[in-house]
């Protein structure tokens, strides 16, 4: 299948694996930019990389920057003097269990910089992109974060991971950093400790997922199933949920419920436990990168003659290719999902079309949530002073009515001349409520005829 660019090299050595082309969700979105970077969904031990402004990758077609111009003005109209120059950062993971996103997410990322510098710029002046690479660690995405908040960040796009997120929250918003995250979908975000809103996310929390998930369960048949799932924020939260809905609104019943630490490597006594149970299906609520050995030690095992079912943690097009690269039809009929969509409309259409031209790929999973977020940023910084606390202060209410609904170039043009916008992006009409969650509709995916990850439907 086709694969998206991965993100360009830069004077760090950092680099990223290119993300498996994959269908128009409808929206994980989970997992970029072009260029060197910054967190990710979710591990690695390598030093963050040093300050960098990011460029065009080798391979591809970077949006041409224009000259910036002469005045500049915000939702308010002109500004005199102008507002701050934005520095945008982002924490993606380029490398570990979720460095199959990353690198889709940070070029999505680099996109929106361009496409905002070629139109002038923020407050008179270029947008520059701090991009990390948090090699889905936490401990990593902590010093990235301590880096870019030394060097002036104002915006922060991720991290990919809820982990990542939860061990850099404080410090973001405590410095303070506007922070964005694409695909942290934990439900601890909705109820964590942040009383000045410097935390959003255009992703939804997996609180409803759990429940898109186990409609889905139901919907097959199954009365019956067994829990493997990651010990942090993400695998607790989804399959704890999950179990909860399943008991109690379809009467089904949870066996097996086995946990495993994020750095493990060896599965061979929990796939034993799986092996001993009579539930009828597994759940299985991990990432990509555990997610290989998971399943081919189910496959040694027998296991796949039982239904599978996970969530937007392996919602990859490629995924049963990585897992089963001679043969990646054993996971046909055997496991489907859920994750959040992206947009359908045109919005989606003309961003996927730009990502396209730009890397030679399809956007991956999260991608159109990454560029969502970084244009937020953008347009808050255009609309105030450009100080975190001034993108804080209009963030969450630029993205809602009664403004004028408007994507993101024709936006930044309204903000400009003093008007009030209603951002549709890539994802589609985002509304953020007062704490900074979204509610999005989610896709149903399958491992289809050839082995390759599909949407087949949507659930809201």
């Amino acid at each position: 299948m086709d694969t998206a660019a991965g993100p360009p090299s830069v004077d760090d050595g950092g680099g990223g694996s290119g993300v498996a082309a994959w269908l128009p969700w409808i929206l994980l979105g989970a997992l970029g930019v072009i260029t060197v970077w910054v967190l990710v969904l979710n591990a690695g031990d390598d030093e963050a990389a040093p300050e960098t402004t990011t460029t065009a990758a080798p391979t591809t077609t970077q949006a041409t920057t224009t000259t910036v111009a002469d005045t500049t003005t915000t939702s308010e109209g002109p500004t005199s003097p102008p507002g701050e120059a934005l520095k945008l950062s982002s924490l993606m993971p380029l490398a570990g269990a979720l460095g199959s996103f990353g690198g889709s997410m940070q070029n999505a990322i680099q996109l929106a910089v361009d496409e905002a510098n070629a139109a002038g710029g923020v407050n008179d002046a270029q947008v520059e992109h701090l991009a990390r690479d948090t090699q889905t660690d936490p401990s990593i995405a902590q010093d990235a974060a301590a880096e870019v908040i030394a060097a002036g960040t104002q915006g922060m796009v991720g991290a990919a991971g809820s982990d990542q997120s939860l061990a850099i929250l404080d410090l973001v918003t405590g410095s303070p950093v506007m922070m964005l995250s694409p695909s942290n979908t934990s439900p601890q975000f909705s109820v964590v400790d942040d009383p000045d809103n410097f935390y959003g996310r255009t992703t939804p929390s997996d609180s409803l997922q759990a429940l898109v998930l186990s409609a889905l369960i139901d919907g097959k048949g199954v009365t019956s199933i067994d829990l493997i799932f990651r010990a942090d924020s993400y695998g607790e939260g989804l399959s704890g949920a999950l179990a909860e809905d399943f008991v109690a609104t379809y009467g089904g019943t949870v066996g097996e419920t086995i946990s495993y630490a994020t750095d493990q490597t060896n599965f061979d006594a929990e796939i034993t436990q799986l092996a001993g149970s009579d539930s009828e299906a597994i759940v299985c609520i991990c990432f990509t990168g555990e997610g290989l050995t998971i399943f081919r030690n189910a496959f040694a095992e027998g296991l796949l003659e039982k239904p599978w079912f996970g969530g937007d943690g392996i919602w990859l097009p490629s995924f049963a290719a990585d897992v089963f690269p001679d043969d990646p039809t054993i996971l046909t009929g055997v496991l489907e999902g859920t994750a959040p969509a992206p947009g359908d409309g045109p919005a989606f259409a003309a961003f996927a079309s730009s990502y396209n031209a730009a890397y030679g790929g399809d956007p991956g999973p999260f991608a159109a949530n990454s560029y969502d977020a970084a244009w937020l940023l953008i347009l808050a910084a255009e609309a105030s002073d450009g100080t975190p606390a001034g993108i804080k202060s209009v963030v969450f209410d630029i993205s809602r009515p009664p403004g004028t609904p408007c994507g993101p170039l024709e936006c930044l043009e309204l903000i400009r001349t003093g008007q009030d916008t209603d951002y549709v992006g890539a994802t589609g009409d985002i509304n953020f409520d007062d704490i900074g969650d979204v509610i999005t509709p989610y896709l149903l995916w399958k491992i289809n005829d050839n082995g390759v990850g599909e949407a087949y439907d949507t659930a809201q």
